[in-house]
């Protein structure tokens, strides 16, 4: 039986959070903080395990010890200049972080740098990484920077996901690990690119706003923006507030043909959702997705998309 029908369609603020358990992967991309000490630093442990083993000696990855990585993770968090990220899945917890900042290699001095992004192997192709990794460059385009790069092994089976995602390899270097002398690339970027934003909305008011060239909802009217979510943010954003929309559509947007400002808000200082101050040219929708319903009555999520 679905929550709809538990509830008779009568959606509270109170029990529209009780969605978030029913029948989907709900990920949330939030700030770490010290509770979450442990847990990074078991999945920091197990991620090099899951992805490293065959390529570090067995011997090394055998004795990775979770104390020394709570006492590497209660200064990352104490740590004004790091930006630590979690990956939260709703009723499971957290699989995956992100931890970023001013470049550490002398090198590349000025530049941003994805420091770690690590993901339990359970939760890889399910968009999560993706999410961990826009999360990361937003962050540092907010503070500044204009480049970013990451160091990571030549042998590591993730690296497909960089070249994806548009880095290109710009220098190596030999590094020992466990008495075994391996290869690392640096994964360069020069410029940040933003994601796509995603907005729920209703066929007719997009069939107007072909007619008006311009898309602007009632949001816009009474708060000065527009809301907008993620990819991974969008069908838990269709749960709570859309259930009722007649035939809705998902207007995916990209933020470089925008003619307004984007920022990033949260009303708690946790999620960050992005907001559109300003109306959204029908140029600037550069696809229509469907939002379906899966058989618990509930949006499911998106599909994984990389935009590059």
């Amino acid at each position: 039986m679905s929550l709809v029908k538990i509830l008779n369609g009568k959606l509270t603020w109170s029990n529209r959070k009780n969605l978030y358990i029913f029948g989907m992967m709900n990920l949330i991309i939030r700030r770490a903080t010290a509770a979450d000490i442990r847990s990074c630093a078991q999945i920091h442990i197990q991620s090099w395990k899951e992805t490293y083993r065959g390529i570090v000696p067995d011997a090394y990855l055998n004795s990775l010890d979770v104390k020394k990585r709570i006492d590497l993770w209660k200064k990352l968090i104490d740590d004004v200049n790091s930006f630590n990220f979690v990956a939260e899945i709703q009723g499971i917890g957290v699989v995956g972080f992100v931890v970023c900042g001013a470049h550490r290699s002398p090198q590349f001095q000025g530049q941003g740098e994805i420091g770690a992004i690590y993901l339990l192997k359970k939760y890889h192709h399910q968009g999560v990484g993706l999410a961990l990794f826009n999360r990361g460059f937003r962050v540092l385009k907010e503070k500044g920077f204009q480049k970013v790069s990451l160091w990571v092994l030549k042998d590591n089976p993730t690296c497909s996901f960089y070249t994806k995602m548009g880095g290109k390899v710009k220098q190596e270097q030999e590094i020992e690990i466990g008495g075994k002398k391996l290869i690392e690339c640096a994964y360069c970027w020069d410029e940040i690119i933003e994601p796509n934003i995603f907005h729920i909305t209703s066929k007719a008011e997009w069939d107007k706003a072909l007619l008006k060239k311009f898309y602007a909802a009632v949001s816009f009217e009474k708060e000065g923006f527009i809301h907008f979510s993620d990819l991974h943010q969008v069908h838990r954003s269709g749960n709570l507030w859309c259930m009722e929309i007649i035939n809705p559509v998902v207007l995916e947007v990209d933020p470089a043909k925008l003619k307004c400002e984007l920022k990033y808000e949260s009303a708690d200082d946790s999620e960050f959702f992005p907001h559109v101050y300003g109306v959204i040219p029908v140029e600037a929708v550069v696809n229509i997705r469907e939002l379906k319903k899966g058989s618990d009555g509930f949006f499911q999520p998106l599909s994984y998309l990389v935009k590059y």
